[in-house]
């Protein structure tokens, strides 16, 4: 649309339009607190998890990422080393930063715009315009956009934090993998050891004439397959403890190791509607489902309400003709909705509230069901792990015991204590895979709350670490403080 001339009103109008754009560029001058996203992520993390990245405060890793890494890890430091030396968690701020410059933009105003043109008149002279025109669209619209850019920066704080539960969760998961894994790969060590030492014992009797050459192949197999398992566990402990370090951040030939893996807890009382109810109350990526319909909820309304605002600009020209007169005034545009109302922008904005509250509703049932679920798997790992500890271990010991006292007196040989042994072992083994599958499901139930179980943070009680037997032989009469677990 052609921008049309008035009669000349003098400077005034130049005056009272640089009048509106200084006031306007001082009350958008100021810039953003540093901290704001950041801060309020942070403390979202940490009154889930007691702990946080503090990203603001956060020093720089070491090139080795060795910088305080105490020589042993246990859970807890494993969770902190994450939040401070892992790239995940600059690369999840990082977009609290691009909100941060979106709320920035929103909060100025479109720059004005300068025209100028120069026309020559064939040797008769120069025709110069000249115009400054503002966008009345930015100055309206200002306040609600930068209302939307805020709730943007919310929903992508909650969204951030959630990102930092999960990093959590992993860690822990991997670390309690890596920890076991450790101690499997020990225990199949000391299997290892006792079949080759039956192997060894075999081959002197066979020489004797003690035995047959199909037995003394027997248990040289045997030897060869604990070999080739306990490497297949020291393999196994190696991708662990590589999953854990990168999680971390930290290399994985560092000098570090995890401790001990804690033995299982007291058996909480946990009430899936009150966990279903604490989960809908705090997960953060329900909270960030429910922005995200707010502000498709608050921009149909604005759509509807601005559906008649198109292009709407005011300015002033000045133009020197060839003759040498000058023509001066005000000029304005304005977009007629004659053939369109919004109607798109309405339709769009229909269908991102559908999509919203959709997806918000498929959240809140997979939250419910992951709860119900989540209780359900620690229960029955907590039964297995029980079952090991009470049942398998005990009858393992008690196998070793008896069979060594028949050994003393002669009514049996010393392969059939060995295999003893290293079937006590086995079951060791089983304990440790039981006992670490309780607390990954823990980890996990706690992921789908949200935050830290109620009974964590009632006793907040350490656990005693599980700690192997050095010879495989050695029955307890409190299995309960043997293997490492809470009274």
């Amino acid at each position: 649309m052609a921008i049309p001339h008035f009669r000349s009103v003098g400077w005034s109008c130049w005056v009272r339009l640089a009048t509106v754009l200084g006031v306007s560029g001082i009350a958008g001058c100021a810039a953003l607190p540093p901290d704001i996203g950041y801060r309020e992520a942070d403390a979202l993390v940490q009154s889930r998890l007691g702990v946080a990245p503090y990203f603001q405060d956060r020093t720089i890793p070491t090139a080795d990422g060795s910088a305080a890494i105490p020589p042993q890890i246990d859970r807890a430091a494993a969770v902190r080393i994450a939040f401070r030396q892992s790239p995940r968690v600059m690369e999840s701020f990082s977009r609290i930063g691009l909100s941060r410059a979106d709320l920035e933009a929103a909060r100025r105003f479109a720059n004005p715009e300068l025209g100028f043109s120069r026309l020559d008149a064939a040797g008769a002279g120069d025709q110069v315009s000249r115009s400054l025109t503002l966008s009345l669209n930015s100055l309206v619209l200002q306040p609600v956009r930068t209302r939307y850019a805020r709730s943007v920066l919310g929903q992508k704080q909650m969204q951030v934090a959630h990102e930092m539960q999960d990093l959590a969760t992993a860690v822990e998961v991997a670390w309690f993998d890596a920890s076991a894994a450790r101690q499997i790969a020990d225990t199949r060590v000391l299997i290892a050891k006792a079949a080759r030492q039956s192997a060894t014992l075999a081959q002197r009797f066979f020489e004797a004439g003690n035995i047959s050459r199909l037995q003394l192949a027997q248990e040289q197999a045997a030897a060869a397959t604990a070999e080739v398992e306990s490497t297949h566990a020291g393999l196994i402990a190696l991708q662990a403890r590589t999953a854990l370090a990168t999680l971390m951040g930290l290399p994985v030939g560092a000098a570090w190791i995890t401790s001990e893996l804690p033995g299982l807890p007291v058996a909480p009382v946990l009430d899936p509607d009150d966990l279903v109810e604490l989960a809908i109350s705090q997960r953060l990526d329900l909270g960030a489902a429910r922005a995200r319909l707010s502000m498709a909820e608050d921009a149909l309304v604005m759509a509807r309400r601005w559906r008649w605002l198109g292009r709407f600009e005011v300015g002033v020209e000045r133009e020197h003709d060839v003759d040498g007169s000058v023509l001066e005034g005000p000029s304005f545009v304005i977009e007629l909705p004659l053939f369109n109302q919004g109607q798109d922008n309405i339709a769009r904005a229909e269908a991102r509230v559908a999509l919203a509250r959709s997806r918000l509703d498929d959240l809140t049932l997979r939250v419910h069901n992951s709860v119900h679920a989540g209780i359900g798997a620690m229960a029955m790992a907590r039964t297995i792990a029980e079952q090991h500890r009470n049942d398998l271990l005990p009858a393992r010991e008690a196998v070793v015991a008896g069979t060594q006292e028949e050994v003393n007196f002669m009514l049996k040989g010393v392969f059939e204590l060995l295999l003893a042994k290293q079937a006590e072992f086995d079951a060791w083994q089983g304990y440790l895979e039981s006992v670490r599958d309780f607390w990954i499901q823990h980890a996990r139930l706690g992921a789908a709350v949200g935050g830290r179980l109620p009974e964590e943070s009632v006793s907040g009680s350490r656990h005693a670490p599980i700690v192997l037997p050095e010879h495989g032989a050695g029955s307890t009469p409190d299995h309960h403080h043997k293997h490492g677990d809470a009274e």
